[in-house]
């Protein structure tokens, strides 16, 4: 295919660097991303002189955000949803716009919990009219849990879901932030192309191999 300019090279590398770091916009605020900007026509040049200042800054700011993201959701998690109130939630993070205070990242965080938890519940309050419905063919009665009871577990399996997230999180690295910038390069030139970092290279070549090479 034909190679891009490098302008809009460096503009769409920052705007698949933004989707790798915070695909979903639950961590980075607006000021954030307007921080990140100073980068975005930079990147060829970044790149060149291997200068690393954009990582830099993005790390600097996920290792403040993403513990304030773990707090939120944690503490909306503690308590029981309203499934009673309407009110409408935007699914895909592409016609989502990034937080531009602390009030708007813990409505964005409510409305996305609550739509996951709203989806679990629904499923369970399926499962129980079946099952329902089939002690009563059966002639029994069935065992079944109240809508606050269910509300009150599907709560605790996102907690759980979303605890073993933040650890997740909480693992990456210089190497794995690295990998989602040089990642993002590649998605601009060829997208079935992929950076490993080094540790991640080499549980691939085990993988496939059976067994850890070195080169060179």
């Amino acid at each position: 295919h034909d190679a891009l300019p490098i302008y809009d090279f460096s503009k769409n590398a920052f705007s698949q660097y933004l989707k790798n770091i915070d695909n979903g916009k639950v961590f980075l605020m607006q000021e954030d991303v307007e921080k990140l900007k100073a980068f975005e026509n930079q990147l060829d040049d970044e790149l060149k002189s291997g200068n690393n200042a954009m990582v830099t800054l993005s790390m600097e700011i996920l290792s403040k955000r993403i513990p304030e993201a773990k707090v939120i959701c944690m503490e909306i998690l503690d308590k029981p949803f309203d499934f009673s109130v309407s009110e409408s939630y935007e699914s895909d993070p592409e016609k989502r716009s990034f937080a531009k205070s602390g009030e708007d990242m813990k409505n964005a965080w409510r409305k996305s919990l609550k739509y996951q938890a709203l989806v679990r519940y629904q499923t369970s309050m399926a499962e129980q009219e079946k099952k329902k419905e089939t002690a009563t063919a059966d002639g029994k009665k069935a065992d079944l849990k109240t809508p606050i009871q269910i509300e009150e577990e599907v709560r605790k399996q996102l907690a759980k879901t979303y605890s073993n997230v933040f650890d997740q999180l909480g693992k990456l690295d210089g190497d794995d932030r690295a990998a989602e910038y040089f990642n993002a390069m590649m998605a601009v030139v060829d997208p079935h192309t992929e950076y490993f970092p080094p540790e991640d290279k080499d549980n691939f070549d085990i993988r496939m191999s059976g067994k850890l090479e070195g080169i060179g």
